[in-house]
Order: C-alpha cells, then structure tokens, then sequence
C-alpha cells in the first residue's frame, strides 16, 4: 500500500497547485529532499556571506521573489533546526536588511525585502493558544516583519487528535486562507 502523505506535505502540494492555478509562478524548495546544510560557521559569518552554491541559489531565489510560503511543523515551540538554519544563512545582511550609520556608532536597521508577501503555516499537536501567538510572533513580527515583508502566520493545532473529515477542513481552510493572502496573479498587459 502507498504511503500517504503527511499533513504537512499534503498542505504544500495543495498550495504548490492552487498557487500555479492562480497564474503564479511557483518555485519549491524542500530542505530536507535538497540536504540543506543549516550550519552558519564562523568563516561565512567573518565572511558575511556564503560560498556554498545551495545558499547562493536560495538568496537568489529569495532576492527574485515577490512571495514566500513557509509550512513546517511545531518543533518544542519553534522551527525545525533546518528551517532555523535556513533563515540564519539566506535571510543575511545585504539580501534581506542592511545595517546603516558610521562605523562605532549604532547601526540603523533597515529591511530590504519590502513589497514582498509570506505566509506560514505552522502545524503541531498542540492546542495552546500561546502556541499560535508564539509562531506568530516569530515570523510576522521577528523574522519576516523586520525584513519588512507584509506576512501571516497560520496555525493548524491538536493534528493528533482531529480525525479524517477535519484534517482535510483544516488543510482546504489553510489553502483558501493562503490563496486570499495572495490572490490571483495580475495579468500582464
């Protein structure tokens, strides 16, 4: 028998498909599948920016984007270490914000990823409301907000107890709500 797919990459499928439907372009990346390497060592940290061609390809991509879709699950109130690892090395300084003022002075922060759009998708077992606010404020007010993209967090809790019927409500409702976010891609004229 054929495995099924988990809820997680059921959601990315469906949001790969309905995005493309739209007119947009879609470019998908699976960190796992691609063997990301999320360790930012000091020689690219001293460096201020990163040799490794993988890293090169997603800040590109990142740079060309006009939207960002992030669907990863709830691990001990975070990120997955690779996704973590992911924003330390693609979201850097020159790409994604830029620190101005004279050297020896405090540095003024400014984001460099305006006009662009993110939406996340947060799965997990848990039903704590803190939960949801604590990936909200990660991505919508942290990471994504003070690299000035306009972004929402949507959290999917208590996977483990929903059944069938509701899994496959909360991934079209995940999907409807995304593809809201981003609408349908104007047409060129």
């Amino acid at each position: 028998m054929p495995k099924r797919p988990a809820f997680g990459e059921s959601l990315a499928n469906g949001l790969r498909e309905d995005l493309k439907t739209a007119g947009h372009d879609v470019e998908e990346h699976d960190l796992y599948a691609e063997g990301f390497d999320p360790l930012l060592d000091s020689a690219e940290l001293s460096r201020g920016m990163s040799l490794d061609t993988l890293v090169q390809a997603h800040s590109h991509a990142l740079a060309a984007s006009e939207g960002l879709v992030i669907v990863h699950p709830d691990w001990w109130g975070q990120p997955p270490a690779i996704l973590k690892g992911w924003i330390d090395r693609v979201f850097r300084e020159g790409l994604a914000y830029e620190l101005a003022g004279e050297d020896g002075f405090e540095k003024e922060w400014r984001p460099l990823l305006g006009g662009k759009r993110a939406f996340v998708v947060v799965t997990s077992d848990s039903v704590d409301p803190a939960r949801r606010e604590l990936f909200r404020s990660i991505w919508v007010d942290a990471v994504l907000g003070d690299c000035g993209m306009e972004a929402e967090c949507h959290f999917i809790g208590g996977l483990r107890a929903m059944g069938p019927q509701e899994r496959a409500g909360r991934l079209a409702s995940a999907i409807q709500q995304a593809m809201a976010f981003f609408g349908p891609r104007p047409a060129l004229t």
